[in-house]
């Protein structure tokens, strides 16, 4: 793990040196999501945080089942009852 030091300068904008930049793909333009885990600052682009996302479903829907036709019948049902 390389640990850097690095600033934010007078907008509030923090510095990622270009060796991070590099080896996590971020390039400029890029959005990206931070977010604080205790007293650390992480930074996870958007693309890192789908990726995981779709892991963390896949580890609770075992059966592979359609949850989006799952949730439209849902929704449809809900429907019915407040007609």
């Amino acid at each position: 793990m390389e640990t850097v030091k690095s600033y934010i300068d007078k907008n509030g904008r923090l510095h990622i040196p270009a060796s991070f930049r590099k080896v996590l793909h971020l390039e400029p333009g890029e959005e990206v999501l931070l977010y604080q885990e205790g007293a650390e600052l992480k930074v996870r682009t958007f693309k890192q945080s789908l990726t995981r996302a779709r892991q963390l479903v896949k580890q609770y829907n075992t059966e592979n089942l359609d949850l989006v036709s799952l949730l439209l019948e849902s929704r449809r049902e809900e429907a019915k009852k407040d007609v």
